[in-house]
């Protein structure tokens, strides 16, 4: 009973002469506990935005890791696309060089066969012979004007029968 008298006289004096130096004990002791929590709280989001940073860099890396081979594969094929387009444009170049000069060529010939029907024209006109020309079927393609005389048929008339019919228009 004496402890407990004791207890409450001590008690009785620190809540009557000691509130001011108690309250500011204790306000001391709450802001060190607060500014301990504080850089709990602080290293704590260091040590997640660190566990973060880390994360992404091995997500990162796995991505690299799975995706190289692919991009590899994808370069491989992208230039071997690169090789067959080349070959396509250089066979196209020759195709069209070799039209042009086939395309040429053609012109020249059909100069060529312009000047020899014209030459035949020339010559068959004033030819003193008649020149009959018939295709496989005897049908006549060609009379000339001595034809005419000499057979007495106009050239609009038999072109396009067969010679064998002749007499009989």
């Amino acid at each position: 009973d004496t402890a407990l008298k004791t207890d409450d006289a001590l008690l009785r004096y620190i809540t009557q002469n000691a509130p001011g130096p108690l309250v500011a004990a204790l306000d001391r002791m709450v802001g060190q506990y607060q500014l301990e929590g504080e850089a709990s709280v602080q290293r704590l989001q260091k040590a997640e935005t660190l566990f973060w940073l880390v994360t992404l860099v091995l997500l990162f890396f796995e991505a690299v890791l799975i995706f190289h081979p692919f991009v590899r594969h994808v370069k491989v094929i992208i230039g071997k696309l690169q090789g067959v387009t080349q070959a396509l444009q250089d066979h196209q170049q020759q195709l069209e060089d070799t039209i042009q000069q086939r395309t040429q060529e053609l012109e020249a010939r059909g100069r060529a066969l312009a000047d020899s029907e014209e030459m035949f024209r020339l010559i068959s006109t004033a030819a003193k012979d008649a020149i009959i020309i018939v295709n496989s079927q005897q049908i006549i393609t060609y009379w000339n004007p001595e034809a005419e005389r000499i057979f007495g048929h106009c050239a609009e008339d038999v072109i396009g029968t067969r010679l064998h019919d002749v007499d009989r228009k």
